[in-house]
């Protein structure tokens, strides 16, 4: 019976100290790495741009078209969606560090006549390779939504400035990687392409951005 006993108490400790020891490794391990959570972000970076992004006719001069051009400069905005190791659903508010300038087709500008546009956006994210690169440290991943901008400017030179919308599809790509023992707090460098879906001839704009974000 004692040696039935012992047995048994050495089973009971054996059991003990491998249920701790998962538990230690389960308190240990990156769990908020692993299933579906919300995440959120801010970013900035730079947009690549010089493109015509909306145009109207001057009534006050003899018809002439009038343009708004996005020049180079820097970007910044929100993200904020659900993630799983596979997929990704995310809301995008991107703005410009800079306004756009309205001008005619001969070149000459007409000051103050636009703001800064807004991009806003529903994207998909795909991360292929899930939780393979250091257990889900590194998440590369493709991206593509479609969306709008919004622009206020005064492209008739008569009614003051308006609101002008348009279609944006982006598509693009990038690496999370999280950073801290256990941690939920990521940096996030990506590159997109938004490419404005409903002017006559279709122009894109390039935004390179670096994010910092936490998982929940």
């Amino acid at each position: 019976m004692r040696i039935h006993r012992g047995k048994i108490s050495v089973i009971a400790l054996v059991v003990c100290i491998v249920g701790a020891a998962e538990t230690d490794a389960q308190t240990q391990s990156p769990e908020r790495l692993s299933g579906s959570r919300v995440e959120a972000s801010t970013f900035f970076g730079a947009m690549i741009a010089g493109k015509q992004i909306a145009r109207g006719v001057n009534a006050t001069g003899g018809g002439e078209l009038l343009s708004a051009r996005l020049g180079f400069g820097g970007a910044l905005g929100v993200r904020g969606g659900v993630h799983s190791d596979l997929l990704g659903l995310e809301g995008n508010f991107l703005t410009t560090s800079n306004r756009a300038v309205v001008e005619n087709e001969f070149g000459v500008a007409f000051p103050n006549h636009a703001e800064r546009p807004l991009i806003y956006s529903g994207d998909a994210l795909l991360y292929p390779f899930r939780r393979a690169i250091s257990a889900g440290r590194v998440r590369p991943y493709l991206t593509s939504g479609i969306g709008g901008m919004l622009l206020s400017a005064d492209l008739d030179n008569v009614r003051d400035k308006e609101t002008h919308g348009g279609l944006i599809w982006n598509a693009g790509g990038g690496m999370k990687v999280f950073v801290g023992e256990g941690s939920g707090l990521y940096v996030d460098l990506r590159f997109t392409n938004h490419r404005l879906l409903n002017s006559t001839t279709p122009h894109s704009l390039r935004s390179v951005s670096l994010g910092v974000g936490a998982r929940f």
